[in-house]
């Protein structure tokens, strides 16, 4: 009998049981689907490996409000599904071989059923989740499903796997009367037994039959298969309940009554096998239950310890140090607590009983939708909140399954903390606390040219900032003003409500993920999105009368030019510790932003021209904040990196700006622009159902589609992701930036030769390990164990060979260069090998390149390499270096926004604020009390950036002059071929 509606309600479901089981329910939207298919959502229930069943979840619900197709599964248990010998004669994992033929059996035949046998994620409860987790850990396995969701499960808790199956086959032998001294003998001895006299005989000894590390399934333990980083790399979403040892399982041990009576000594005779298991040395585990249970507590105070600590050890450090590996490995990890007590609790369970094991299960599955009430999961009885509750939780899981990342949505305010999971003695907690206190002051006003602003007060330990959010610099960009240049302000009468933060634009569904990944307030604002978004946010020191003006500082943000949003970004920290004004500003993105058909009907260049209108807008409304116009500095990474570089050669932004800094990104990387902008506006508009021969049609066909159709179209063009079944000449890569003549004269590279870029100071630089985890993870670059072969490594550079802008007749050269001396057998090896191939040349030589022009023509050149893991950003795999965005998290005093900081990343992030402050001060970012950061000139220094700074010199000098050499003979080749 299956558990879950009991939890719910005290109520049973009967079915009928049959050694003859293996089946599945498949539930399938009605609708007719377009495309690849429905993503599909396959079910393991839960039962201690012992009980349970398919029919017992009605996936009906989950299926028709997440759009997805649910198959529940059934498997062999108990002895018939786990018996082992521990030889070839009873292997065991029968019950979990039963998993994967039904995931071989799904991709063979959920096409017709409307699934996507490419988009398949496995989910579980309890030992269910043990089943998913351990699909990850097994060869079998290997391509059948491509996330995964584990609930209150992991195949690491105790008891759940053993390595040595023979006494417990021994035992099972001797209570079923056959031979226990031959393997062979047994095993023929239980096959003549009926089914139902080997699953319900109470001859038995045990009711646990547990997984095997059999040499195939389970090549090794769960621990050495995590520790060695032998497993599928797959999106993650795992998490545990608030109470998972206070009614459920102690009842089902027998301990529920008898909790608040035992002894110490009864308590360490239950614990220690716990402890055990979790690597706990003997000496250590009285010191460990006195933790938790103390030496005088009161009966129920004891038993609320105990149940504690046994979550703990049963669930919750499994699951914690399950999601840690799968991190460190460079899994995406998505992890939960999930803390309702459903309400229909009250009719069985003690007021002491919070979310019980199990307890989310009918919320995953829409129970308060359910209208079978003979359903185990069907909960009728739910209230208003928990319906919304239930609503929220199938969105998450449902758009996790479809897209590797959890919904976020604004109106259930619901969070997914990507960040560091804290461990006290054995007990989860996620931390929630709010970075920054308002001041309960008179909220602040200023008089722009346009209006009145009211803003909020905030401080930073003891300095007072002023922060205005959402404010415009451009008219809503709608209509008619769609794929058209900004328009300036109308002036608004009143004052204006500036405390809010503004939404995104319309952006890719990795935006949210990017979002979480540079936050670093304790509390995640989730981003809101429009098409109406040109807004920009302030953040100003409070000054005293008559104080002079502030240096401005005005951030663009990155995100391939098709994500990214000003709110993402926390200023406080930086202009509160320099003094400086901060405006972090908005442009369109993507086909919004960039969509060009190259003549006048649509030019492209809209994000380009929104972020020169809001710098005009700082140029005439900064000083109202205390910032000085006449001394304002562009810093932007990536994409935004690349349209600062950009906007240094554009005549229209003459005199907006002052002096620039570029982290990750120069005009010169290959992705900047766009070479046939009319080719990609006919794959838009095709998709879009806009096809027209007259560009000033087919603009103003995709002028009257709603922002969400226009969004739905951009989602289908898969920017930004590889695909090695296209030929690469047929690649679109982004929407970005064009040569129109107009806001790009000509070609970056045209223009930096011919010399016409702006006279300003310039400070750039690249991170360490630019292709590490994040770029790999948005492109889908597999850089994993079974492809990172040098035959497969030849075949990707042959699919991003546009992106590296190689030919195909140079691939050799580069494999030979990078990959000559590498083990095939060391697949980390060539990983690295072919991170750095990509980092070199989609990186490191645009960056060098474009210092060499600006410092050739008599400009300051700062450059620098910044080389220190960012241990606070999202969860992610530890490495030895500077992942892509790494260093915002310093610049933007990251370090301080949290107590996990060590000292050394406190005073790196003093450091660099202390740079890109001077800089932006006066050109220079030295100032006399820094270790000195030498101008880039012939000898070619930079500043290399990490704990202890230092001063390298030409800067990965035998790879630059390779790739030198090989784009040289590329031109000469097309020169001769012209």
């Amino acid at each position: 009998m299956n558990n879950n509606r009991f939890m719910l309600n005290g109520k049973h479901q009967i079915f009928s049981v049959s050694e003859d089981c293996l089946v599945l329910n498949i539930y399938s939207p009605a609708e007719a689907t377009t495309g690849a298919g429905r993503p599909v959502m396959v079910w393991f229930h839960g039962g201690s490996l012992a009980t349970g069943a398919a029919t017992s979840y009605d996936g009906s619900a989950l299926a028709a409000y997440g759009d997805v197709v649910v198959v529940t599964v059934q498997y062999r248990l108990g002895i018939l599904g786990f018996f082992s010998t521990g030889d070839e004669h009873a292997p065991g994992n029968q019950g979990f071989l039963d998993v994967v033929a039904a995931l071989r059996w799904v991709q063979g035949n959920i096409t017709p059923f409307g699934g996507d046998l490419n988009c398949v994620t496995v989910f579980g409860g309890s030992a269910g989740g043990s089943i998913a987790s351990g699909l990850v850990l097994s060869p079998v396995a290997s391509g059948l499903f491509h996330r995964v969701i584990t609930q209150s499960g992991v195949v690491t808790i105790p008891g759940i796997m053993t390595s040595h199956p023979w006494p417990l086959a021994q035992n099972i032998a001797n209570s079923m009367a056959c031979s226990s001294s031959s393997s062979a003998e047994m095993v023929q001895c239980l096959r003549q037994k009926e089914g139902e006299e080997l699953a319900l005989s109470k001859k038995l000894k045990t009711t646990i039959y547990p997984l095997t590390v059999d040499g195939t399934v389970f090549p090794k333990s769960p621990k050495e298969l995590l520790k060695e980083k032998h497993f599928h790399l797959v999106p993650f979403l795992m998490g545990v309940n608030n109470h998972e040892f206070s009614w459920l399982i102690p009842r089902g041990w027998s301990l529920l009554d008898t909790m608040e009576r035992m002894s110490w000594e009864d308590m360490l005779a239950i614990l220690t096998p716990f402890l055990t298991s979790l690597d706990v040395p003997p000496e250590m585990m009285p010191t460990i239950i006195d933790e938790y249970l103390g030496s005088d507590l009161d009966p129920q105070a004891k038993r609320q310890a105990f149940q504690e600590l046994m979550g703990d050890m049963l669930l919750n450090v499994p699951t914690f140090s399950f999601s840690r590996h799968l991190r460190d490995a460079g899994s995406p990890v998505f992890f939960y607590e999930f803390q309702h007590r459903p309400s229909s609790f009250v009719k069985i369970k003690p007021a002491w009983v919070k979310a019980d094991h199990g307890a989310e299960t009918a919320f995953v599955f829409g129970g308060p939708f359910l209208t079978d009430e003979s359903s185990l999961l069907a909960f009728p009885e739910a209230t208003e909140e928990e319906k919304q509750l239930s609503l929220t939780m199938m969105a998450q899981w449902t758009h996790f399954a479809r897209t590797g990342l959890p919904s976020l949505l604004p109106t259930a305010g619901a969070l997914w903390s990507m960040r560091w999971i804290l461990c006290s003695s054995l007990t989860l907690c996620l931390m929630t606390q709010t970075a920054l206190g308002a001041l309960h002051t008179k909220k602040p006003q200023v008089v722009t040219k346009y209006g009145t602003l009211q803003g909020k007060h905030m401080h930073v330990e003891k300095t007072p900032i002023q922060v205005f959010l959402g404010v415009p610099f451009s008219r809503p960009p709608l209509g008619i003003r769609r794929f058209a240049p900004p328009e300036p302000l109308e002036p608004w009468q009143g004052t204006r409500d500036a405390t809010t933060y503004p939404p995104a634009c319309l952006q890719e569904s990795w935006g949210q993920m990017a979002s979480m990944y540079v936050n670093i307030r304790k509390r995640y604002k989730l981003l809101r999105f429009s098409e109406d978004c040109l807004y920009l946010n302030v953040y100003a020191p409070v000054r005293e009368p008559g104080d002079a003006p502030l240096p401005v500082m005005v951030w663009f943000p990155g995100g391939a030019f098709v994500v990214g949003a000003a709110s993402s970004y926390e200023g406080s920290y930086l202009a509160a510790r320099e003094k400086v004004v901060l405006v972090f500003l908005q442009y369109r993105l993507g086909v919004f932003g960039f969509l060009s058909t190259g003549d006048s009907h649509a030019r492209g260049n809209w994000g380009l021209l929104d972020q020169m209108a809001a710098l005009r807008w700082v140029q005439e409304n900064i000083a109202a904040f205390g910032g000085d116009p006449g001394n304002v500095t562009l810093f932007g990474q990536s994409a935004g990196a690349m349209c600062i570089s950009g906007l240094m050669m554009s005549p229209l932004a003459s005199g907006l700006f002052h002096r620039a800094i570029t982290q990750s990104g120069t005009a010169l990387f290959k992705l900047f622009i766009t070479p046939n902008p009319l080719k990609v506006a006919k794959k838009v508009a095709h998709l879009a159902g806009c096809n027209h021969n007259s560009t000033q049609i087919l603009v103003n066909c995709l002028r009257a589609l709603s922002g969400a159709k226009v969004m739905h179209v951009s989602e289908k063009m898969r920017f930004f992701q590889l695909n090695f079944q296209k030929d690469p000449e047929e690649t679109i890569w982004l929407m970005s930036p064009v040569v129109d003549g107009v806001v790009l004269p000509d070609d970056p590279l045209v223009l930096l030769t011919q010399g016409q870029i702006s006279s300003v100071p310039y400070l750039l630089g690249v991170n360490n390990l630019e292709f590490n985890w994040l770029v790999p993870y948005i492109m889908k670059f597999p850089l994993n164990r079974q492809v990172m072969k040098k035959e497969t490594i030849a075949r990707m550079l042959w699919s991003t060979r546009t992106l590296l802008n190689i030919t195909k007749e140079q691939i050799p050269l580069v494999v030979e260069e990078y990959l000559d001396n590498t083990n095939e057998r060391d697949w980390k090896m060539l990983r690295n090998r072919m991170m750095d191939i990509v980092e070199d040349a989609a990186f490191v030589y645009a960056t060098l390149k474009t210092a060499h022009y600006h410092r050739d023509a008599s400009l300051p050149v700062y450059l620098y390499e910044f080389e220190c893991y960012a241990r606070g950003m999202i969860v992610k795999p530890r490495t030895d270096g500077a992942d892509h965005g790494d260093e915002m998290y310093f610049l933007f005093g990251g370090p301080f926004a949290t107590d996990l900081s060590t000292g050394k990343e406190k005073a790196l992030s003093l450091r660099m604020m202390k740079y890109w402050a001077n800089f932006a001060r006066t050109g220079n970012p030295n100032d006399g009390n820094l270790p000195c950061w030498p101008r880039y000139d012939k000898d070619e220094k930079y500043l290399q950036l990490d704990f202890t700074t230092s001063v390298g010199k030409k800067l990965k000098e035998k790879k630059m002059a390779f790739w030198m050499s090989l784009y040289r003979s590329q031109r000469s080749e097309k020169q001769r071929q012209f």
